[in-house]
């Protein structure tokens, strides 16, 4: 309440400052190097309270106190005349409009919205869903619901639990990292590694020769910081000759990222990152050079999941003219989570939910119940419901693959329940 008022009192004194023209500092003569700051109070949040703009006075037609980011409307400054931005309602000199159209916050937040849903990876882009569980009526649910479990009996998908923490690969880890704050997400990569390693996806063909040269490429998508890029990299410690291509659409600060941390621990590998979306990734650059292709991504949300299959199988089908395509092997390590943002017009294998009755109404629906997949009571009977219908649609996943030639798929709970819910894995190798 109090940073209320102060605020209301603090927005007045900038109004009358503008209006009345005030000028306290033109008595003072200042050299180059010290000039008058802005008159304009902004809130400062680290000293929590009001303080003058710190930019230095600009050169304008009325001699106003201010810098070029506060001079009232309709006055010139160095920028031009100053006008309201139509998108954010912020002051700009008019000169320089377009520029600051192009890096306007909100509008680029408006160009988020206009993004299809085939180019969406990360969650912060996705279009909020209008179906609402709560505005369904209790008769409705309950009638999906039987027919959930209908389905679940006929198909009855089939899992493994292996939740594997090898200890010789735990140990490369300090004992901050497996015990601290973070540790749930390292022994979700650490299980995630040793799995595909169980798995034997890091192993080359038999049938190539020159097995002792042969070069893999891990390929993250969705690769944020690349974290589990980086914990790859710690387990292998160098056994396989792995490099690293990160995929993300989102550009993050060098500080933010594991990108110099991997390289440092790389012997022949390399690392390059691509700020690119998921749709648009091309590995004509790197079919020639390595010989193993994994593609990997923990919790690909959603959708982001649809699109990244179908990707990686448009560059199987292109790859199969290189000469040397029957040595090379395609791996998917992918960690689902987030079904309940999928749709009828985005899964890949509706057509395995259509053979059981399901519209495309009933299937939306049906998408958004495995939100009930997540709650904290693992007894309730909509836990149990939301449980079954993750997963059905990884099943219906796995099936997808299989159809587009992919063996030896494993839908495996790699982690326990009470670490994440979302802790499922489709493991396979083309």
């Amino acid at each position: 309440m109090k940073n209320e008022l102060l605020g209301k009192k603090t927005k007045i004194e900038n109004e009358n400052v503008i209006n009345n023209e005030i000028n306290i500092n033109s008595d003072k003569n200042f050299n180059d190097k010290e000039k008058a700051h802005c008159l304009y109070k902004e809130w400062n949040y680290k000293y929590k309270c009001y303080k003058y703009c710190k930019f230095p006075i600009c050169k304008n037609k009325n001699n106003l106190n201010f810098c070029g980011n506060h001079l009232p409307l309709g006055e010139e400054g160095p920028n031009g005349i100053m006008i309201k931005c139509k998108i954010c309602n912020q002051n700009i000199g008019s000169n320089i409009l377009e520029t600051h159209l192009k890096k306007c916050n909100k509008n680029q937040d408006k160009k988020y919205k206009e993004i299809s849903n085939e180019n969406i990876i990360t969650p912060r882009l996705w279009i909020k869903k209008e179906i609402k569980l709560s505005d369904i009526e209790q008769n409705k649910l309950e009638e999906i619901s039987k027919k959930i479990e209908l389905i679940y009996e006929k198909i009855n998908p089939i899992y493994d639990k292996n939740i594997l923490l090898n200890e010789e690969i735990i140990n490369k880890f300090s004992k901050e990292e497996t015990t601290g704050k973070n540790s749930k997400n390292l022994n979700q990569e650490i299980s995630i590694y040793c799995n595909a390693l169980n798995e034997k996806l890091f192993e080359i063909n038999k049938d190539d020769k020159n097995t002792n040269n042969s070069k893999t490429l891990i390929i993250e998508l969705g690769c944020g910081a690349g974290g589990l890029s980086k914990t790859f990299q710690l387990c292998n410690d160098n056994e396989n000759n792995f490099s690293y291509l990160l995929i993300d659409r989102m550009k993050y600060r060098a500080k933010n990222r594991y990108d110099n941390f991997i390289k440092s621990k790389l012997n022949k590998g390399t690392l390059i990152r691509e700020v690119i979306d998921i749709k648009d990734l091309s590995l004509n650059n790197y079919i020639n050079i390595y010989d193993n292709f994994i593609f990997i991504s923990k919790h690909l949300c959603g959708e982001a999941c649809e699109l990244s299959l179908n990707k990686i199988i448009d560059i199987i089908k292109e790859s199969k003219n290189n000469p040397n395509f029957e040595n090379k092997n395609f791996c998917i390590i992918i960690a689902t989570c987030c079904h309940y943002l999928l749709n009828s017009e985005t899964y890949c294998n509706y057509k395995l939910f259509q053979d059981f009755d399901f519209n495309k109404a009933e299937f939306d629906l049906m998408t958004r119940i495995s939100s009930w997949g997540t709650l904290k009571e693992e007894e309730e009977k909509n836990y149990k419901i939301g449980k079954k219908v993750k997963m059905l649609l990884d099943y219906g996943r796995c099936e997808y693959l299989k159809e587009n030639g992919f063996k030896k798929i494993k839908l495996i709970q790699y982690i326990d329940s009470t670490i994440t819910k979302e802790n499922f894995l489709i493991l396979t190798k083309y």
